[in-house]
């Protein structure tokens, strides 16, 4: 019984901690946030966080890195079940279950490093996919074209979507997002009214 108090005891003080860490976030960049800064907003002390980091940087590596691996194994859906408006609405239904955290990774003002991180993962996906159904032969150079243009506008669409700016529901945004990056490959792959295949885009009732 007591070993479960700790282990209560450890997952709460840990999750005031992060949370702690991504208040502070919205108003200044990790490299002004103290260890001391987290503890006061906290109520800890800093003995306490010391148990469990080693720094504000190694709180927040550990904050990304948790939600970057619940993101991955969404992602490795797309391997097995191709691309669907389903997935991706599950993938925006996870980001939008960590809105705080999201708007403090994807802001204009943030180290980009988490983006980069996910956006190369993406990338992979997006080639592969290309690739297999690449009628007009591209070239490297053309798909770097295309998923720049693709990655970089519905990460501008997303990050409006997650701070309030776009009243539209994660379903529609996830058809959104994903019709205009067809149509954008079909500008590249269309030849003599060859096309992508056509992909249905499945809905939460189906």
């Amino acid at each position: 019984m007591e070993e479960k108090k700790d282990n209560r005891r450890v997952r709460y003080t840990k999750r005031v901690l992060r949370e702690s860490l991504i208040e502070l976030l919205k108003t200044k960049p990790i490299s002004r946030i103290t260890v001391t800064d987290i503890c006061t907003h906290a109520d800890l002390n800093r003995g306490t966080f010391y148990n469990y980091y080693c720094d504000a940087y190694d709180l927040l590596a550990q904050i990304e890195d948790s939600f970057y691996n619940n993101l991955l194994k969404q992602l490795e859906r797309f391997k097995t079940d191709g691309i669907s408006g389903t997935i991706l609405a599950e993938l925006l239904s996870t980001i939008e279950q960590n809105r705080d955290l999201c708007n403090v990774l994807f802001n204009i003002n943030a180290d980009k490093t988490f983006l980069n991180r996910l956006l190369d993962l993406m990338k992979e996906y997006a080639f592969a996919y290309w690739e297999e159904h690449n009628v007009n032969n591209l070239n490297e150079s053309q798909m770097e074209l295309l998923y720049s243009f693709f990655s970089n506008g519905a990460v501008g669409v997303l990050c409006r979507w997650i701070a309030g700016d776009l009243d539209v529901s994660r379903d529609y945004l996830a058809k959104t997002i994903l019709a205009l990056g067809i149509k954008g490959a079909e500008y590249f792959f269309n030849e003599q009214n060859q096309t992508l295949p056509v992909i249905k885009l499945k809905t939460e009732e189906e």
